[in-house]
């Protein structure tokens, strides 16, 4: 188990190591109502949520999700 030190930034693969789930899908996973989208290529650049129609860039999204994650 990987502890976080005070004044250090933690990085991802140590709070995924921590959490336990490396492969969450925080790019596809909407950060208004949470409904993840089966499909997302890399290549859409902005996710537009079907059951909350917010519509957002991607990055900003994943974001969120990890911040709240």
């Amino acid at each position: 188990m990987v502890l976080p030190v005070p004044g250090r930034i933690e990085s991802l693969a140590e709070r995924a190591a921590r959490r336990g789930d490396r492969w969450f899908p925080s790019s596809k996973t909407c950060s208004s109502c949470g409904a993840v989208k089966a499909k997302l290529p890399l290549r859409v650049r902005r996710l537009v949520c079907q059951q909350c129609g917010l519509s957002t860039d991607r990055d900003e999204n994943a974001a969120i999700n990890l911040l709240r994650w």
